[in-house]
């Protein structure tokens, strides 16, 4: 969002005139970072600003990306990144374990950040309740703070925050950290354009003054117009008072943020460490899947092979890969039962084997016409993107996963793709790379 991209600069001026706490003059402090003309963007993530306020869904081109409606000819972006963000714009918020980060100029002190030290927090805007199990780490490389719970709640918007100054998180050296410029405009009383709605702003209001020193007149306007948009939203939503009864008053904040999570039920994914939300097995013959949302129990039914069709189909790749479709479409049974998709086998599922497990969006959420689909999971959703997720360097071809996760997961992705390209076995099954909410496999391990 090119528009966006120049606050930083206007916000420095205007820091020079924003009431704000005394800095210590030596050493010179760290900040939370909030430089959009980074590349990437060093700004706080996931955004409500990219919320699209008359669709309620993500809207990258209210950050200055046009998203192409066919992957296969992007060219400012990776076929992924193509991908993955259709996948996004298509949710009315983000997906439940999104992790919350918020770059930062030095490495902080991991003493500093830990969850017990009330230096960083979430609120559930909602529940007006604060986030107990937040999970609290930091990526030296990137400089990356990175805060989640388990899973955020479907329909939930939450304000996340971090503690700064001489009360707040430090620098590995001691460094007091502050907040970035720009986060002083957000925290003014007063309209940022003098009132106006569009980008009639009187030539004398002291913000569009400054910002006019730094682009041209018509970028002022609208960027200020973003600012102030931006800054309303936090006053609406009382993101101050929220974070400040967890403890942080306003003026030791260095970094503020908000974002919602989508609404629609979604079958969990995340084998990460801080939060393993994989397929459990309970018995040698069964697999859950947990489900967070609600789910019409009519609409949950398994696929056997030359009996039924169904939105839930079990594979033991094994034995796909031996072109054996009796041995690698075993005979199950598919129900709803106290939030998880369980899945019960005839026999034992064999030790060693790989089975995939796929959910269509035929599941919903509700009966008849009332149900929405459940929606993928993240890690289900990059299982089965036709464009690699890491480039010709091993890089992540895709700006929210990192090199590792992305060369973990092109592995599996690869795989899939031999599976998803067989339009004989995919049409016998009823899947498609377009009809999945839920991909997965795993080796079945010794009980």
């Amino acid at each position: 969002m090119r528009a966006m991209w120049v606050m930083a600069a206007a916000a420095g001026a205007a820091a020079a005139t924003a009431c704000v706490p005394t800095l210590p003059k030596n050493p010179p402090p760290e900040q939370m970072d909030f430089d959009p003309q980074a590349n990437p963007p060093r700004v706080p993530q996931p955004t409500s600003l990219i919320i699209n306020p008359v669709t309620k869904h993500i809207d990258f081109s209210l950050a200055g990306l046009t998203i192409p409606s066919d992957c296969a000819t992007a060219t400012d972006i990776s076929q992924a990144e193509c991908e993955f963000d259709q996948y996004l714009q298509a949710l009315d918020g983000f997906p439940t374990v999104t992790p919350a980060q918020a770059p930062a100029s030095a490495v902080l002190d991991p003493a500093t950040i830990a969850p017990a030290t009330g230096n960083v927090v979430a609120f559930a805007l909602r529940a007006q309740a604060p986030v107990t199990d937040l999970q609290v780490d930091f990526d030296t490389t990137g400089k990356i703070l990175d805060a989640r719970p388990k899973h955020w709640t479907i329909g939930e918007f939450y304000w996340l925050a971090v503690r700064g100054y001489a009360n707040g998180v430090r620098a590995v050296d001691g460094t007091e950290v502050v907040a970035a410029p720009a986060q002083y405009l957000l925290k003014q009383d007063s309209s940022l354009t003098c009132g106006a709605t569009d980008t009639n702003i009187d030539p004398q209001c002291p913000a569009y003054v400054l910002f006019e020193q730094q682009m041209m007149p018509a970028d002022a306007a609208q960027s200020l117009l973003q600012l102030e948009a931006a800054r309303m939203q936090m006053i609406q939503l009382n993101a101050y008072p929220s974070i400040a009864a967890l403890g942080i008053p306003e003026d030791e904040v260095a970094v503020i943020w908000g974002f919602p999570v989508h609404s629609q039920s979604v079958a969990e994914l995340d084998p990460s460490p801080a939060a393993m939300i994989v397929p459990r097995m309970p018995a040698p013959n069964q697999i859950t899947v947990a489900v967070q949302g609600p789910v019409d129990p009519a609409s949950v039914k398994a696929f056997v092979l030359q009996k039924q069709m169904g939105p839930v189909v079990v594979m033991d790749l094994n034995q796909v890969a031996i072109l054996d479709l009796v041995g690698g479409l075993p005979p199950v049974d598919a129900a709803f039962v106290d939030g998880n998709i369980v899945i019960t086998g005839q026999s034992a599922f064999p030790v060693g084997h790989v089975m995939g497990l796929f959910f269509t969006n035929a599941i919903h959420d509700a009966p008849g016409d009332t149900g929405r689909p459940l929606v993928p999971s993240p890690v289900s959703k990059l299982l089965t993107l036709r464009g690699s997720l890491i480039d010709s360097d091993g890089h992540s071809s895709l700006r929210a996963v990192s090199d590792s996760d992305a060369a973990m997961l092109e592995g599996g992705r690869q795989q899939l793709a031999t599976l998803f390209d067989n339009q004989m076995l995919t049409g016998i099954v009823g899947i498609s790379r377009e009809s999945l909410v839920y991909c997965y496999a795993f080796q079945v391990a010794q009980p």
